[in-house]
Parts: structure tokens; sequence; C-alpha cells
């Protein structure tokens, strides 16, 4: 009686083993890239070469197939195909892994940057910019400085990160902050110009505007000092104010931003005003 081939079994199950890890590997790649094909983060590349291997795989397993359908008894040959498809599959399933861990760190990375937009869109939206421009004539050969405040707290342009813009003193030149910055036009004439430059409108906050005779580089003397307010909605005049020898500063009023942020001037009070002037003296 001819003796029984029992590799038959064995090279069954390991074929089934093969096919189904070959399956398995594309089945998972067709998942993981489903809701990738149009992301640009998948190197081209690696999906190449992913197909190369899942072609070689199945290269390797019609091979076997060939050898079943001829000389079963050529054992040695098809263990070595059978070997090289299982390989041919373990690199595919190792690609797979790989791109997989891309994408995830892509994601992550999408992620970030979806988040760091989202954070830049909305400082974005806080710097709809406006500016006070100041006309003023003199007696004399005099330099008028304006000085726009505001409760926001620095983001570190000017290196000092979180702190709140200093008050307004009658005895310095304060001619910049984060957000603000005197221009300075004519200087030390009878008639003057200047612009300050505000790029910061957040809803609900505070501005309050004030004029001062720059006595350290001019003399005090009679003043008359107009501003317009200038803004993507529109100009607004802001009244004409004096100075003088016995009042060389004024709070000239108050700058608030609306929901739509829309910038809009009030005029102080001269109650407001005798106010302002007591907390600066006791300052």
């Amino acid at each position: 009686m001819k003796r029984i081939n029992r590799e038959i079994s064995i090279f069954n199950l390991s074929m089934m083993d093969v096919i189904s890890g070959a399956m398995g590997a594309f089945l998972i790649l067709v998942v993981i890239l489903s809701r990738h094909y149009n992301s640009e983060f998948i190197n081209t590349q690696r999906i190449l070469d992913l197909q190369k291997q899942l072609v070689e795989a199945t290269g390797s397993l019609s091979e076997v197939s060939e050898l079943v359908s001829g000389d079963i008894s050529n054992t040695d040959l098809i263990e070595r195909s059978l070997q090289a498809a299982k390989s041919n599959v373990d690199r595919s399933k190792a690609y797979v892994k790989e791109i997989y861990d891309e994408l995830q760190e892509a994601n992550a990375t999408i992620e970030q940057q979806t988040e760091q937009i989202a954070a830049l869109e909305s400082r974005l939206v806080r710097f709809k910019p406006f500016f006070i421009m100041t006309k003023w004539s003199c007696d004399e050969a005099t330099d008028i400085d304006i000085y726009l405040w505001n409760n926001a707290k620095s983001d570190g342009r000017d290196g000092r990160p979180g702190q709140p813009m200093p008050a307004f003193d009658p005895d310095k030149v304060q001619n910049k902050f984060f957000a603000e910055e005197l221009e300075q036009g004519l200087r030390n004439t009878e008639v003057g110009l200047e612009v300050w430059t505000s790029s910061l409108s957040d809803i609900d906050s505070e501005h309050k505007l004030y004029y001062r005779i720059n006595r350290q580089d001019s003399p005090l003397s009679n003043c008359a000092v107009e501003s317009w307010l200038v803004t993507p909605d529109g100009t607004t005049g802001i009244e004409r104010q004096r100075l003088s020898p016995q009042q060389p500063w004024i709070y000239v009023g108050s700058l608030a931003v609306d929901d739509e942020r829309v910038v809009t001037f009030r005029k102080a009070t001269e109650d407001e005003r005798a106010a302002e002037h007591a907390e600066v003296r006791a300052r």
C-alpha cells in the first residue's frame, strides 16, 4: 500500500494561515487609510512600498498554488515558497503598523495645529486697529503728547508678558505699549500733529485718552488741542480741549468697544475729570 503523504494537511493549514494573514493585512490597510485618502501627511512612497510587498506576497502564494496542482512531492520548494510568502506578509504588516503610527502622529499634529489656528484666530479678532489723530496749535513752540491707556495686559511683545499698561503719568513720556504706539509727528512747533495707533479692540475693554504738555522738551504755553478717532467704521471728531501752564494735562474721555467691536468715544464729564485728577495726584 502506498504511504500516505501527511505533509498535505500541514501544508493546507499553513496555506490558510498565509492567505488569512495577507487578507487581514490588506483589510487593516484599507480600514486605516479609508478616511485619509486626501491627507497630505501620508507618505506616498510608503504606500507604493506596501503595495509592492502585497504583490510579492500574492505572487508567492500563486507559486505555491501551482506547486499544489503539480508535483505535490516537492515539499522543500513548497516550504520555501510558504516561508517567502509569510515573510512578505510579515513585512506588509510591519509597513501597515508604521503607516498607522505615522497617521496617529499626523492626527496629533493636525489637532495641535487646529488648536494653534483657533488661538491665532481668537487673537486676530482682537486686533481691529483704530487711531487717534491729534493736532494742536500753541502760543509758543510746544510739544504735546497724547496717551491712550487701556486695561489690557501685555502679550510679551514688549518684554513684559502679563504686565498691565502703565497708568497715565503727567510727568513722564509714555509713548509705547505692546498694542499701542505714538507716532511722533511735528514737534516743538506752534502747530503739531501726532497719531496714536492702537491694534487692540477687545469687547468690553476700557480705554482712556489724555493730553499733556511735554514739559521736559518744551515750554508751557496756551494750546488748543483737537483729535479724531479713526476706525474701519468711520471717523469721529473729538471736541477741542485747551491746555495751559495752569492746566498742563487733561483727561479727555473714554473709548468703548461694543459687541460688534465698534469703537466709540465718550467725552469725560467735569466730575470724572476732577476724580481723575485726584487719582493721579494720589499715585
